[in-house]
């Protein structure tokens, strides 16, 4: 980014014009890195496969009928029992799903039921998420919503109606939803390390008459252990 000569009479206009590009700077690097730590989660696992830990599935499709692909409360049951079986701690346990997943569990008529919210209080007047985190907790899961999910690149079939769920094959586009872990760093899936932090670096550049800024940090991403990692795949847009 630059600030150029045609902004110096007024020194307000370069600090806002500053302080824009280095909020600019900040969300797109925690978006980068947001990005490529759901990407490796989801890497961390065996494609179009169960991955089974202990005797249950840690990865399948959204087990609505009729190839929705859709998500719905068996899903959360199962891999939370999916957890239980792995040893997995019972506190911080989160989910991050797409914002097409929210929109959901928003329809699933066993929650949105006058009979469940007679004053139609909660999810009925706000909706599940607030700030990309839901309001409530379901079935020991902590829900977060992300626009950063990994996008499948080729199908996965995947057959886990043995166990409760779906035979169903995710298309190329669907989104994977992870699961995991993270009560303590022991339990992690992800590994994550800072080579070098963010740095902001400025100078003049002489030549084009122009403050010039840069942002730069380097880091990695790496799997811990598999078996407090989760992946439900589902629809881009069905809901």
């Amino acid at each position: 980014m630059e600030v150029t000569d045609d902004l110096r009479e007024d020194g307000s206009q370069i600090d806002t014009l500053m302080a824009m590009r280095a909020q600019e700077s900040t969300r797109a690097l925690g978006e980068n890195h947001e990005t490529k730590f759901l990407s490796v989660a989801n890497a961390a696992q065996t494609a179009a496969g169960l991955n089974l830990v202990n005797g249950r599935p840690h990865r399948w499709v959204g087990s609505a009928t009729s190839n929705a692909r859709t998500i719905t409360l068996n899903d959360f049951v199962s891999m939370k029992l999916a957890f239980d079986k792995a040893n997995a701690p019972a506190g911080g346990r989160i989910a991050i799903v797409d914002p097409v997943v929210e929109a959901s569990i928003n329809s699933l008529a066993n929650l949105i039921n006058v009979s469940n919210n007679p004053m139609f209080e909660g999810m009925v007047t706000e909706g599940f998420a607030r700030d990309h985190k839901f309001v409530r907790n379901v079935f020991g899961w902590d829900i977060y919503t992300s626009n950063f999910l990994p996008t499948l690149t080729a199908t996965e079939a995947i057959n886990a109606s043995s166990y409760g769920l779906t035979s169903e094959t995710a298309a190329v586009g669907d989104k994977a939803n992870i699961f995991m872990c993270v009560a303590d760093d022991t339990c992690k899936p992800i590994m994550h390390a800072w080579r070098r932090a963010p740095q902001t670096e400025g100078w003049r550049d002489n030549e084009e008459r122009a403050d010039k800024f840069q942002v730069t940090s380097r880091f990695g991403l790496g799997a811990q252990r598999v078996d407090t990692l989760g992946v439900i795949l589902t629809h881009p847009t069905n809901y």
